[in-house]
């Protein structure tokens, strides 16, 4: 201060980051080492790092693929709960992956679940993802979107949105399907490669973008900005003029 009070808004900031509207990014750590599974937690499916059976859909060999156990149950794999990102209340969340059926599978759908796990969503949700039709419904819950696109080669692209219940961990499943029964007699010849899974903050699935270990904010995106809080002020005229 020289003369007068200062007040100033505060702005906590990487000053090599900046948030835009256009906001990108992936809050999962780990979004193509999926049979990690000190980060992924396997329910009765086998899991293949970085197979070389097919290719993914940006032309490398980093699918994984996954194949169901004998079990007569359900077979499907989620996201480590301790390790999760903390998803905050009321915000809206999109959650998508790349998924292609193995050879000989063309019986197999898969859907994506919403788990009332911590309360993070509300209430439980399922969508059905149908691969010959390229379609979607949501067969429990009423989620805020979901969609499916096709994106060549086999490969397709599905996700839902839904606004966040707690601000907590949550817990989200890609669940296998006989065709649409969720518990059945597994076949250990038969799943998906999966590739690409990504949650972000908004309404509709964004770029993809791989993540090793930590979450990816883009250009234009930082996981800082304004402070909104009490003033803090200085009310001393002359604050390094003792005379």
């Amino acid at each position: 201060t020289e003369g007068s009070a200062v007040y100033a808004a505060r702005l906590d900031h990487d000053p090599t980051w900046f948030k835009s509207a256009a906001q990108e990014q992936n809050l999962l750590l780990y979004s193509e080492v999926l049979a990690d599974t000190t980060y992924w937690t396997f329910f009765r499916v086998t899991g293949n790092s970085n197979t070389s059976d097919t290719t993914a859909p940006d032309g490398t060999n980093t699918a994984e693929r996954f194949l169901e156990t004998g079990a007569n149950n359900t077979h499907y794999f989620q996201n480590d709960l301790d390790e999760a990102p903390y998803i905050t209340k009321g915000k809206s969340y999109t959650y998508s992956a790349y998924v292609k059926r193995v050879a000989g599978s063309d019986d197999r759908n898969i859907n994506i679940e919403l788990f009332t796990t911590n309360d993070a969503f509300d209430p439980y949700s399922v969508v059905r993802f149908d691969l010959d039709a390229v379609s979607s419904s949501a067969s429990t819950g009423s989620p805020d979107d979901h969609s499916i696109t096709d994106e060549g080669d086999g490969w397709f692209r599905v996700s839902v949105t839904e606004a966040a219940n707690k601000t907590t961990r949550p817990a989200i499943a890609l669940v296998f399907t006989d065709g649409t029964t969720r518990s059945y007699a597994g076949d250990t010849s038969k799943g998906f490669y999966i590739w690409g899974i990504q949650l972000e903050v908004g309404t509709s699935p964004g770029t993809y973008h791989r993540t090793e270990g930590a979450p990816y904010y883009g250009e234009g995106a930082t996981p800082k900005g304004l402070l909104i809080e009490e003033a803090r002020t200085n009310l001393i005229p002359h604050s390094e003029e003792f005379d």
